[in-house]
């Protein structure tokens, strides 16, 4: 079978290393053959145009594409007209994992019929209602999401057939490095080291845990491992006056976008990490965590965390109210546990969501299209 791959947006953008991942392990597979084309969408609407009708041409000769969704990547409200373009200039069956999904039924009002309107058919939902209906397999990547599809009533049908719940993978990360050299390098000698990894963005709870860090110990240290996209540039001027407000910008350290080795080295000295999403879809960062078996991963307790800690109960510390005092009592709790160096909720986890058992979910859906192609194109030569 051969497997094409669209990698849409930078490469330091999380669904573009999403894609690529699941492409590096395609490849470990005697039965795939793999193609992958990489594409960066620009303000010219007419050049993304063709520049995606030529990334169509790449899959000539290939069974299954797969691509990674969400409106930002695609074009934010020319996002439908891409994916069109997209779609109808590949002759290959296509599948699509749609990120981020917070798209659900909204209540029609005579009061605000426009915003009604918007809601369940502006280009954010023409995206995709397009992707449900014209893809031959949809995947989210939690039952959250799904959720929310299945409660848009006009859709449910296309829904319940096509969409698909494979949860993020988890990579196989191996790190062997020096943890006191490194906190030495970094600085970082002496500190409880507190780390919220991934984009900078209002959502991430980033604004919480700043709140937070006046209530904890003096040798608390807080990074931001990440960086700002430049519609959250303001948030991020706003964190840092907040962090001089509070007098903790000594203890406040951002790092900007990482590379895999800087990245590693901020993990290993990580006491705590931190997920404190007010809303959450399938969330990289979280499973970097869970991919060295963090002992001290901690989250807000939203549905995403749920069915986590259903598969692995205690795999993750959740506190249940959004503000920063219920945040300060379970960071309280998991600093005063300096014994607590492992927890095999979160080791068995790993397991489960490793990249491997990942992959062959993914694998099965290609093969149902495959397989479901090869018989149509069986049936036409027997009516010939």
């Amino acid at each position: 079978m051969k497997i094409g791959y669209l990698h849409v947006g930078p490469q330091e953008h999380g669904l573009h290393r999403y894609g690529r991942l699941l492409a590096e392990e395609a490849k470990t597979r005697d039965n795939c053959a793999v193609i992958e084309a990489n594409i960066l969408l620009s303000k010219n609407w007419w050049q993304n145009l063709i520049t995606l009708y030529r990334a169509a041409q790449q899959f000539a000769d290939v069974d299954v594409v797969h691509f990674q969704y969400n409106k930002a990547i695609w074009g934010e409200a020319l996002s439908i007209l891409n994916l069109i373009i997209f779609a109808c200039s590949c002759k290959a069956s296509l599948v699509v994992t749609m990120h981020d999904v917070y798209w659900e039924q909204f209540p029609f009002t005579w009061s605000r019929p426009i915003t009604y309107l918007k809601a369940m058919y502006g280009p954010k939902a023409l995206a995709i209602r397009f992707l449900i209906s014209q893809m031959n397999k949809v995947f989210v990547c939690t039952e959250q999401e799904l959720n929310r599809l299945q409660s848009v009533s006009s859709m449910r049908h296309s829904i319940e057939k096509k969409v698909v719940t494979i949860p993020h993978f988890v990579e196989d990360r191996k790190i062997y490095l020096n943890t006191d050299q490194i906190r030495q390098s970094l600085q970082l000698e002496q500190k409880r080291v507190i780390t919220l990894l991934g984009w900078i963005h209002f959502r991430k709870g980033h604004h919480l845990l700043l709140e937070a860090l006046p209530k904890l110990p003096a040798d608390t240290e807080v990074i931001f491992a990440g960086k700002a996209n430049k519609r959250a540039e303001d948030f991020l001027e706003k964190l840092v006056t907040t962090a001089k407000e509070f007098n903790v910008a000594d203890r406040l350290k951002i790092t900007g976008y990482l590379s895999e080795e800087d990245l590693e080295r901020y993990i290993t000295v990580t006491d705590i990490a931190v997920c404190p999403f007010s809303k959450c879809s399938a969330s990289g960062s979280l499973s970097t965590w869970i991919s060295i078996s963090h002992p001290k991963i901690v989250a807000y307790k939203i549905p995403q965390i749920e069915e986590y800690n259903k598969l692995e109960p205690g795999a993750i510390h959740t506190f249940e109210s959004y503000n920063s005092d219920s945040l300060v009592d379970i960071l309280m709790e998991l600093l005063s546990d300096k014994k607590k160096t492992e927890n095999t909720a979160v080791k068995r986890l790993q397991d489960r969501l490793n990249m491997a058992n990942i992959f062959d979910r993914h694998l099965n859906s290609y093969a149902q299209i495959f397989d479901l192609k090869k018989q149509k194109l069986s049936y036409k030569i027997l009516k010939i």
